[in-house]
C-alpha cells in the first residue's frame, strides 16, 4: 500500500511533509476531527509494533512514555502526535538535565528489550555482528584519511586494538540496543515524562550501555557550547553514568562511535545538523582517537 492509499483509506490529510531530517517518508497528517499525527512509512525496524506494544504496557515502571499506535499495517504505521520539544533543542541550555534523561531512558529500555527476549526467539540477532562493527569503522575511518583529517596509521590502531577487544571480551562485548536513543528521537514537555520515539531493537558493543554512549556522541554533534566543554562534559558524564566496565573498554567503543560522527556525520555526509563550529569538532574528534590510540 502506498501512502496516498493509507491517507485515502484513513480520511487523513498533510499538514506538513518531512517533519523529520527532511526525509518525506515522516510527516504530520490531520483527521477528519482536526486530531494531528504521524505518519511514517518507510524504516520501521521489524519489531518496532511489538516493542512499542510491551513499552505501553511497562510505562508505569519506566521513565519515559511511548506514543499510540493509531493505524500500522506491514511497513507503515500512523502514531498519535506528541506536543513538546526535541530534547537536542535544550541542549544549550540544560545540557544536565538532558544527560540525565537520556541515562534513565538507556537504562530503562533494557527492560523492554528483556521483555522482547523472554516473549520471542530473536534467532540470529546476533548473525554477523562483529563484521559489522569493523566494516563500519572502515567504512567512517576512511573518510578521515582521505581528508587527512586522521592519519593511516592512527586509524589502523584503532581498529587493530577494537579487533583485539572483540577477541578478548568475545560474546559479552555485544548486547541489544535502542541504536538511537538521542536528542532528535526523545520529546520532552515542561512537567511532563518524555516519550521515546522511533523503537528498534540492533546488536551493537558496550553490552548495556552502548545507547547511552550513542546519546554523548549525539550532543558532541548537536551542541553548540564551546567543543572544550562538550568534551570535557563527555568524558565527565562517562565516568559518572557508566560504571562497573573497564576503561579500555569503554574507550575503545566510545571512539567506535566517534569515528562514526566525525568520519561519516560530519566529514562524509557534510550535515547540516552539525551545530557549533564543525572544524573544531573534527579537530577535537581527532585529538580524543589519537589519545584512545595512544
Amino acid at each position: 500500500m502506498n501512502i496516498q492509499d493509507i491517507l485515502t483509506q484513513h480520511n487523513l490529510e498533510v499538514v506538513d511533509r518531512a517533519i523529520f531530517r527532511d526525509k518525506d517518508h515522516v510527516m504530520r497528517v490531520k483527521d477528519v476531527h482536526g486530531r494531528h499525527m504521524i505518519v511514517k512509512s518507510e524504516c520501521i525496524d521489524p519489531w518496532q509494533i511489538e516493542l512499542l506494544r510491551i513499552a505501553k504496557n511497562m510505562e508505569h515502571t519506566l521513565s519515559f512514555c511511548v506514543p499510540d499506535i493509531v493505524y500500522s499495517g506491514d511497513g507503515w504505521y500512523v502514531m498519535e502526535d506528541i506536543d513538546g520539544v526535541l530534547l537536542n533543542a535544550l541542549y544549550d541550555t540544560e545540557p544536565e538535565r538532558c544527560i540525565a534523561i537520556t541515562k534513565q531512558i538507556s537504562d530503562d529500555y533494557q527492560k523492554i528489550i528483556a521483555q522482547l527476549q523472554n516473549d520471542y526467539h530473536l534467532d540470529g540477532i546476533y548473525d554477523g555482528v562483529a563484521q559489522w562493527h569493523m566494516a563500519h569503522l572502515a567504512q567512517w575511518g576512511a573518510s578521515l584519511v582521505d581528508a587527512d583529517i586522521v592519519d593511516a596509521r592512527t586509524l589502523q590502531k584503532i581498529t587493530d586494538s577494537f579487533h583485539a577487544l572483540i577477541a578478548q571480551r568475545g560474546n559479552d562485548l555485544w548486547g541489544l540496543a535502542h541504536g538511537n536513543i538521542i536528542g532528535d528521537h526523545i520529546i520532552v514537555a515542561q512537567g511532563a515524562v518524555p516519550y521515546l520515539l522511533d523503537l528498534a531493537v540492533v546488536p551493537r558493543c558496550g553490552n548495556g550501555y552502548y545507547d547511552f554512549l550513542r546519546a554523548l556522541d549525539f550532543f558532541f554533534l548537536r551542541s553548540s557550547l564551546d567543543v572544550e566543554c562538550i568534551m570535557e562534559n563527555i568524558m565527565r558524564w562517562m565516568h559518572m553514568y557508566v560504571q562497573g566496565h573497564e576503561v579500555e573498554e569503554v574507550q575503545n567503543v566510545f571512539a567506535f562511535r566517534m569515528i562514526g560522527v566525525a568520519g561519516w556525520d560530519i566529514v562524509h555526509c557534510k550535515t547540516h545538523s552539525v551545530k557549533g563550529n564543525r572544524a573544531e569538532k573534527i579537530q577535537k574528534a581527532c585529538v580524543l582517537l589519537q589519545e584512545f590510540s595512544s
